[in-house]
């Protein structure tokens, strides 16, 4: 039955953005998590569920129907930029936003630039983030289109403020991975949702930031499990003894083979120009002693979590390549996923005696 009604959603949200209807309420979705590795991008099957609104409406009628409050400011920021109105637009923003004024300024003035010469298309939509609700409105220029996004904060006063910071949080960092990738509304109509078969298989459920009310939080969707010789990643677990027994008896491009062509390169050529003879050693000495114990399937790529010399948890990821071939990637597959499985909260998570139970499905808070 869960099937079923995620499939009338599907259909629903496509219909709306092919006839341009207002969508009336939000849904709740999960994206896939996109990934980045040597200048290419990946789908996992890793998901991010989180609260999505379609309107897929012109701009001209947006103006005429935003009523709640996000809406009301988005309209006005958008229409603050247009008429170059600084002081109205500082009105509009997130004191916090104001008070860098550096980033202010310099934000303000590229979009000033940009609204002289770029034409308002239509509004696909918004996500929610906890406390934060970034849309996403189409831009046209010169016969091409591309999408922007426009953050705004609730602040204390209960009304939504612009907020355009230097560095964008995890979760808009995640949201904009996926909506401008090759899945995402930017370049595929319809985008691409995790499927309800996969969002079955899921076995921890893990809130980004315990920010915002329980219903507007963004939250990870992940297949995780221990790992052994023995288990359903025994395939994973031989690679990573394979390339370690490589090391043992120095054949060392059996070793570098192990790796994706990408992260073959990024080893191999500093193991190679490295000169002190010290640091090669420790290199070898400290993959030997990491001891693999744990894996999140985000199909094709797997994060690995060892034990290392010194009993400190690190994250290692590798991808398949082809049915039963694992490779290690380069030291770090993108900063998305980086910010993720490095975090100290999930190194803390892996640390635990019981490794990541606390965010199983089903498991007893």
């Amino acid at each position: 039955m869960q099937r079923i009604k995620r499939y009338f959603l599907m259909v629903l949200l496509v219909i709306a953005f092919a006839s341009g209807a207002w969508a009336a309420d939000e849904q709740v979705v999960e994206l896939p998590l996109i990934y980045s590795q040597g200048g290419s991008e990946g789908k996992s099957c890793a998901c991010l569920r989180i609260r999505e609104r379609i309107y897929a409406d012109s701009w001209a009628d947006f103006k005429n129907k935003a009523q709640s409050g996000s809406e009301k400011a988005f309209l006005e920021t958008i229409t603050a930029i247009q008429q170059k109105d600084s002081s109205r637009l500082k009105e509009l923003s997130h004191p916090k936003f104001v008070r860098d004024s550096e980033n202010f300024k310099m934000q303000t003035s590229a979009y000033f630039k940009q609204f002289e010469v770029l034409q308002l298309s239509n509004v696909w939509g918004y996500y929610r983030l906890s406390d934060k609700i970034a849309f996403y409105i189409q831009l046209d220029y010169k016969g091409k289109s591309n999408f922007a996004g426009f953050p705004f904060v609730r602040e204390e006063s209960g009304k939504f403020g612009f907020f355009r910071s230097p560095e964008a949080s995890l979760q808009e960092q995640l949201v904009n991975d996926w909506f401008y990738s090759s899945w995402g509304p930017a370049k595929s109509q319809p985008p691409v949702y995790c499927q309800p078969s996969l969002i079955d298989k899921m076995t921890h459920d893990i809130a980004l930031e315990e920010t915002g009310q329980p219903d507007s939080q963004v939250r990870l969707l992940l297949i995780g499990s221990k790992l052994d010789k023995d288990g359903t990643y025994a395939g994973l677990f031989g690679q990573i003894a394979k390339m370690k027994e490589s090391l043992i008896h120095n054949r060392m491009d059996e070793f570098f083979d192990g790796f994706t062509e990408y992260g073959k390169k990024r080893n191999r050529d500093w193991f190679l120009s490295e000169t002190e003879k010290n640091l090669r050693t420790q290199y070898i000495e400290n993959f030997i002693a990491q001891e693999p114990f744990y894996v999140f399937d985000a199909d094709p790529l797997y994060v690995v979590y060892v034990r290392t010399k010194l009993s400190i948890v690190a994250a290692l990821y590798f991808v398949r390549q082809g049915e039963h071939k694992f490779r290690l990637t380069a030291e770090s597959v993108g900063s998305s996923f980086d910010r993720i499985f490095r975090s100290k909260k999930f190194i803390d998570a892996a640390s635990e005696e019981k490794p990541f139970n606390k965010w199983k499905i089903g498991e007893k808070k």
